[in-house]
C-alpha cells in the first residue's frame, strides 16, 4: 500500500507538470519513481495514464490542431516505437539509469536554449522525421518521448494551445503503440495493468487542475518550476549511478 500510494501521488503530480507544460508526465514518473523503484519498474507505470493525458488533452484543445506539420513526426514515431519497447529488455539498471540521466540533462538543456533554437521555424522534412524516431524509441522503452517532439514543435512557432495539442498527438500516437506491443509481448503482469487503470483514474483530475493552470499562470514560472525539481533530480539519479 505504500509503494501504491507513492505512484498515485506522483501520477497526480506529473500529470498536472503534463497539462500546464505540454509534456513532462513519463519524465518526471520515472525520475521520482527511479528515487525508490528500479528504472525497469518504473517504466511500466506510465502506460495507461500517460496515454489517458495525451487523448483527454489532444482532444480538449484539438480545434488548435495543424496536423500538416507533423504528419513525418508521427509516422517516424509510431514506427520506432515497437523497438523501443523491445529495447528496454535488454538493458541493465546502470544502463538505464545513465540514459535517463541524459534524458534529463537533454531536457535542462533544450529549456535553456529554447529562445536561441525557435528564431525561425525548422523544415519537418528533415527535423521531423529524426525527431520523431527518436522520441518513438525513448516513449516505447521509457515512455519519456516528450524532450524530441518538444524540440521539433517548439520550432514551429506556434501559440501554447498549439504547441501542448501538437505535443499531446504524438506522444498520443506512441503511446497507442507502445501499449499494444506490451500486450503483445505480454511484458506487463496483471497487477501492473491494474495499477496502471488506477493511475490512470488518478490522472483525470490533474488534468484539469492543469488545463486552468495553462490558461491562468505565467508559463514561464511553471517551467522554471518544473525545471528545478528536474535539476534536483538528475542530481540523485547521477548519485545513485556512483553507488
Amino acid at each position: 500500500m505504500p509503494e501504491l500510494a507513492l505512484i498515485l501521488s506522483v501520477v497526480f503530480l506529473a500529470g498536472i507538470v503534463q497539462s500546464t507544460t505540454g509534456f513532462g508526465f513519463g519524465l518526471v514518473l520515472v525520475s521520482l519513481l527511479s528515487l525508490t523503484l528500479p528504472v525497469k519498474t518504473a517504466v511500466v507505470f506510465n502506460v495507461v495514464p500517460a496515454l489517458t493525458i495525451n487523448v483527454i488533452l489532444g482532444w480538449r484543445l484539438r480545434s488548435h490542431l495543424r496536423w500538416d506539420h507533423l504528419k513525418f513526426a508521427a509516422v517516424a514515431a509510431v514506427v520506432c516505437t515497437p523497438l523501443g519497447v523491445l529495447l528496454v529488455s535488454y538493458l541493465n539498471e546502470k544502463v538505464m539509469n545513465g540514459i535517463l540521466a541524459l534524458i534529463l540533462l537533454m531536457t535542462l538543456l533544450q529549456a535553456m536554449l529554447g529562445n536561441k533554437v525557435t528564431q525561425r521555424p525548422w523544415h519537418h522534412i528533415w527535423l521531423g522525421t529524426p525527431m520523431g524516431a527518436f522520441a518513438g524509441l525513448l516513449s516505447g522503452s521509457y515512455g519519456v518521448g516528450g524532450p524530441p517532439l518538444v524540440a521539433y514543435v517548439r520550432s514551429r512557432q506556434y501559440d501554447r494551445f498549439q504547441y501542448v495539442v501538437s505535443v499531446q498527438v504524438l506522444l498520443a500516437l506512441s503511446a497507442v503503440f507502445r501499449v499494444i506491443s506490451l500486450l503483445w509481448q505480454q511484458t506487463l503482469t496483471t497487477e501492473q495493468w491494474a495499477i496502471n487503470g488506477l493511475a490512470a483514474a488518478v490522472a483525470i483530475p490533474a488534468i484539469f487542475i492543469g488545463m486552468k493552470l495553462l490558461k491562468h499562470l505565467p508559463t514561464r514560472w511553471l517551467n522554471r518550476v518544473v525545471l528545478t525539481m528536474l535539476a534536483v533530480i538528475l542530481v540523485n539519479v547521477i548519485l545513485k549511478m556512483m553507488d
